[in-house]
């Protein structure tokens, strides 16, 4: 998502020109290959602590091996993946704000038909709209995860005991 924040702040911010980092085949690929290898190097050192626990439900959960791995490993995770993305696309998406409102109101100035400006006012608005939907909607799907594995880091448990020592209705949040 944070790619597609930065390709959308090229195409509206240049769009007689088009110059974003994205544009061409290769350009493309590299970055969706750079997104996987950044998401694998990231995220392998989770395997270490993944653990299947053979009772009947057989659960798969996060082990808690020591202060020195789980805490400072979710920190970082929760930072690289979580709030770096989060600000880069409010940066990216308050730009393209300013940038449409801006070209609206200049329109508006060099413009006499009314109904254009209509048209444009209203196309901006759509796109403002799309825009803040989108940052809150991975705002909020996005957060839980993370704050979870920070959780059960801090303090010093497994999903499954985080899971058992909270309100009920947390509980039901926290999956397993």
């Amino acid at each position: 998502l944070m790619a597609l924040a930065i390709d959308r702040y090229y195409i509206i911010l240049d769009n007689h020109g088009y110059k974003s980092p994205l544009r061409g085949r290769h350009r493309v690929k590299a970055a969706i290959a750079f997104i996987w290898i950044y998401a694998v190097v990231v995220n392998s050192p989770q395997l270490h602590l993944l653990h299947l626990t053979p009772d009947e439900s057989s659960t798969c959960d996060i082990f808690y091996d020591s202060d020195s791995y789980n805490i400072p490993y979710f920190i970082v995770a929760f930072i690289l993946n979580y709030c770096i993305p989060l600000l880069i696309m409010i940066v990216m998406y308050a730009r393209i704000i300013i940038h449409l409102k801006v070209a609206v109101v200049n329109r508006d100035q060099n413009s006499s038909n009314t109904t254009n400006f209509q048209i444009n006012r209203k196309r901006s608005i759509s796109v403002i709209r799309m825009i803040v939907i989108a940052t809150l909607l991975y705002m909020i799907i996005s957060f839980p995860v993370p704050v979870i594995m920070v959780a059960t880091a801090l303090k010093r448990m497994t999903i499954v005991q985080l899971r058992q020592s909270v309100h009920p209705i947390l509980s039901s949040l926290i999956t397993a």
